[in-house]
């Protein structure tokens, strides 16, 4: 039976939904942060609704800075040397490495750059195309409406 996820909502705008989890104390004995927060929206292909990802946003303090980090889970399928490509509004906004493969799923893992993230802000459309083959892309839309304002909640949520 697979474990009970315990993370909380803390609000959806549009199709983004930002949640929060209670963070384990780490081994080393250092005061965790109170919980881990992330935006996460599920993104299917148009013609093939068994084909799809999830985007999964989280931003961490680095310094006095903040990164964006982004994590895809797509298929176990995909031909990897390719990554994810990103589109949005219908120009090239970025491509994220697949990192490692799990028995039900392949990571892409990547800081997010600030014009990336200014794109997606500005942004009505965005479009993942992940690879099948070489040059044989399968685009999986991702609706943008809400993500400035999901970025804000998690923000004030971590």
């Amino acid at each position: 039976m697979p474990a009970k996820s315990t993370a909380e909502t803390i609000g959806k705008f549009g199709k983004w939904v930002v949640q929060c989890d209670a963070v384990k104390k780490p081994a080393d004995g250092s005061p965790p942060p109170k919980r881990a927060c992330a935006m996460v929206q599920v993104a299917l292909n148009a013609k093939n609704k068994k084909i799809g990802l999830t985007l999964i946003l989280a931003r961490l303090k680095q310094g006095k800075e903040t990164a964006t980090m982004m994590r895809i889970m797509a298929p176990i399928s995909v031909y990897l040397p390719t990554g994810v490509a990103l589109e949005v509004d219908g120009a090239a906004a970025g491509r994220v490495p697949f990192t490692r493969c799990l028995p039900q799923t392949c990571m892409a893992f990547a800081q997010v750059r600030k014009e990336t993230l200014a794109k997606m802000k500005k942004g009505k459309k965005g479009k993942f195309l992940i690879y099948e083959a070489p040059g044989i892309g399968i685009p999986i839309d991702l609706d943008l409406t809400g993500f400035s304002s999901a970025l804000k909640s998690l923000d004030k949520a971590q």
